[in-house]
């Protein structure tokens, strides 16, 4: 668990480094069929980095969908996260990062 979260935010800064301005997150949903730890810890850790100021925003897997309105204003903001295979999938093994 803690190398994934370690792996999460070496991701973070590298695509911050990189001027990327989406990240895609693929921690997996879970062999349980309820939600797996690694993608619990991975959100806690989003929402303090976004209560912190150190992220814009993220959408998980399930709402990242075009009906969505917070994605339709992403998806105006930032045009390339239309080409983003795991738009509307509903994918709960994912969640898309906003940098």
């Amino acid at each position: 668990m803690e190398s994934a979260l370690r792996q999460l935010q070496v991701a973070i800064r590298e695509a911050r480094n990189g001027e990327i301005q989406a990240l895609t997150v693929i921690h997996g949903y879970g062999s349980s069929g309820k939600g797996g730890a690694i993608r619990r810890e991975c959100r806690k850790t989003l929402d303090y980095m976004c209560s912190h100021g150190q992220l814009s925003s993220y959408v998980s897997g399930e709402d990242f969908h075009k009906n969505n309105g917070v994605v339709k204003d992403l998806l105006n903001r930032y045009p390339q996260l239309r080409l983003n295979k795991n738009l509307n999938r509903r994918n709960q093994g994912i969640t898309v990062i906003i940098i």
